[in-house]
């Protein structure tokens, strides 16, 4: 990282910023794949040459909700868990799952293990509490 000139930091701290929002949103770009290409995805999950890796399994997670197949990603999302217990993301992305699947307890419990692992995660916390709201616990989702 370059040194900082402390006469002026504001504008190097708005470089550095200008850098960064420019880099996020290239990548931004990348990330948003064609539903073609999510389908290509999940086909390809069962030559998995990593079936051990974490990564690859929320990638198939990733494609399928594109694509709107549930049950690909419950089951992505599911063997990323049992791989790596500890994963933030992947415990809110199931829990999405099952929400629009009708499974808002078990959303539930998969938040509460989520904020618990990471309380100031605010996707965790945001989410927890509008499911909270959803089984009619407004007090508790305050």
């Amino acid at each position: 990282m370059a040194d900082l000139d402390f006469r002026e930091p504001h504008k190097q701290v708005d470089e550095i910023l200008n850098k960064t929002i420019s880099t996020m949103e290239r990548l931004k770009q990348r990330v948003e794949i064609s539903d073609q290409a999510a389908v290509a995805v999940m086909r390809r999950a069962d030559a998995l040459e990593a079936p051990d890796s974490p990564h690859a399994h929320y990638i198939v997670g990733l494609a399928a909700r594109k694509v709107n197949d549930a049950n690909v990603a419950r089951t992505a999302f599911e063997r990323v868990l049992a791989l790596d217990a500890f994963d933030c993301a992947t415990r809110i992305y199931l829990a999405k799952v099952c929400l629009e699947t009708g499974e808002v307890e078990r959303a539930r419990g998969l938040l509460v293990e989520a904020v618990e692992r990471e309380p100031f995660n605010v996707t965790a916390v945001y989410s927890l509490a509008t499911t909270l709201q959803r089984l009619g616990k407004r007090e508790e989702a305050k």
